[in-house]
C-alpha cells in the first residue's frame, strides 16, 4: 500500500496480485495457469475500523480437461473474470476480525462454464507471537453457471449452486519479506439432486509482502 494523505494509515493504495499453477496426482497431472490481481483502496474509519475496496481481473488457462485453445467446444474452460471484494476490519490488540463480502463474474471460452455470483463471509486472525500468525474463516456464496445446451430452454439452461467454505491457516515469518503458509480449505457444495460434492485441499506455500 501507499499513503496518500498526510496520516499514512488515514487513505492507502495498492496493488494485489496472485499466481496460481495447480496440479494433481503427485504432479502429474497439470490442471490450470491463473493470474488474478488489480488496485486496492483502504481507509482507516475509525481508530480502531478499517475499510478495504478490491477490484480484481482474472485469467485462467485449463490445460487437461478442458479442449484445446483452438478448439470450438461448449465445454472449453479457459476464462476471464472480474472481482469486486469489500471488507470491514476491527482491531483488537494481538486479534482482527473481518466481515467480507465480494462479486464475481467469469466469461468463459465455452459458455457452460460462465459464472455470476457473489459471497459474504467472515475471518479471523491471531497474532500469540512475533512473526507468527494464526487465522481461519467461514463463507458462503451463491453462483448461477450456465447457459448448459439451448438457451431457448429459459431457467432449465443454468444451474445454480451453494457453497460453504471454511479456511484455517498459519504463518511463519522467515526472512522479511518472506513468510510461510501452512494452509487447510474445506469446501462444500450444494447443488441439484446427485450434483453435489465437498473437498477438502491442504496446501503450503511461500508469500511476499511489501
Amino acid at each position: 500500500f501507499m499513503p496518500v494523505s498526510r496520516d499514512p494509515s488515514f487513505v492507502r493504495i495498492g496493488l494485489e496480485g496472485r499466481f496460481v499453477d495447480a496440479f494433481g496426482d503427485r504432479f502429474r497431472t497439470h490442471y490450470v495457469t491463473e493470474f488474478e490481481g488489480g488496485p486496492t483502496l483502504a481507509l482507516r474509519l475509525g481508530p480502531r475500523i478499517d475499510f478495504r475496496l478490491a477490484f480484481h481481473g482474472v485469467v485462467s488457462d485449463f490445460i487437461d480437461f478442458s479442449p484445446a485453445d483452438d478448439s470450438l467446444s461448449t465445454i472449453n474452460r479457459d476464462r476471464v473474470g472480474q472481482r469486486a471484494l469489500l471488507s470491514f476490519l476491527f482491531h483488537f490488540d494481538e486479534l482482527v476480525l473481518s466481515a467480507d463480502a465480494s462479486f464475481f463474474r467469469d466469461d468463459t471460452d465455452g459458455d457452460a462454464f460462465d459464472m455470476i455470483g457473489g459471497t459474504v463471509g467472515s475471518r479471523v486472525f491471531f497474532w500469540p507471537s512475533p512473526g507468527l500468525s494464526l487465522y481461519g474463516g467461514a463463507a458462503m456464496s451463491l453462483r448461477e453457471i450456465g447457459p448448459v445446451g439451448d438457451t431457448a430452454t429459459g431457467p432449465a439452461a443454468f444451474r445454480t449452486e451453494f457453497r460453504v467454505a471454511i479456511d484455517a491457516g498459519v504463518r511463519f515469518a522467515l526472512l522479511p519479506p518472506v513468510d510461510l503458509v501452512v494452509e487447510n480449505r474445506y469446501r462444500t457444495v450444494l447443488a441439484r439432486t446427485n450434483h453435489g460434492f465437498s473437498y477438502n485441499v491442504g496446501s503450503l506455500g511461500l508469500e511476499v509482502a511489501w
